[in-house]
């Protein structure tokens, strides 16, 4: 487990606040996997599979909690860590992760035109701390931004996502065929 956190230290430096801040701890992992966020381990060894949905956890935590994580989590694994499924994990992720950067540009302009409709609000010099004002309205505009697309995830979430689930709970298992047993000549 040493290996995974150090794995994860290392390469979501980027992430951190505070260069003591821990992207993930043994503790973390833990109640991942007790939430059932992570499928269970081999001989307690950690697969591909676990580290990409570490990586899910870690992206999906600052905005969602556990149990909202693990609505979207949970189907995702029955749906992807299947034998018989089309997509792999590595692949979802790797489709995901591509049309992200392939998109980072919009998002980025879209940054800098919040940023700047910011700083036109308090751009006049004769308003004191305006400078102070403008950085005060980048940070509530971004804000709102980020609240309305949390409450858009919440929303996919409350209303697909849960009702999916429900409804496969309630369907009704196929039961197995027995075999008959075979005749024996006597």
């Amino acid at each position: 487990m040493d290996q995974v956190t150090t794995f994860m230290d290392e390469h979501l430096d980027l992430f951190k606040r505070n260069e003591e801040d821990k992207t993930l701890t043994k503790t973390m992992i833990n109640n991942y996997s007790k939430f059932h966020l992570l499928p269970p381990t081999s001989k307690k060894k950690y697969s591909r599979d676990h580290m990409l949905m570490l990586l899910f956890i870690f992206y999906l935590k600052p905005t969602l909690s556990i149990p909202d994580i693990g609505e979207i989590l949970i189907p995702l694994q029955k749906i992807l860590l299947k034998e018989s499924s089309d997509v792999s994990l590595e692949d979802f992720y790797n489709t995901l992760s591509k049309a992200q950067f392939d998109h980072f540009d919009q998002f980025s302009e879209q940054i800098i035109e919040t940023v700047k409709v910011s700083q036109s609000l308090f751009n006049d010099t004769s308003i004191k701390n305006n400078e102070t004002l403008s950085v005060i309205a980048t940070i509530y505009m971004l804000s709102l931004q980020a609240s309305l697309q949390k409450n858009l995830v919440a929303h996919l979430i409350d209303n697909y996502l849960k009702p999916v689930a429900a409804l496969n709970e309630k369907e009704p298992k196929k039961p197995e065929k027995k075999e008959k047993p075979k005749k024996t000549q006597s």
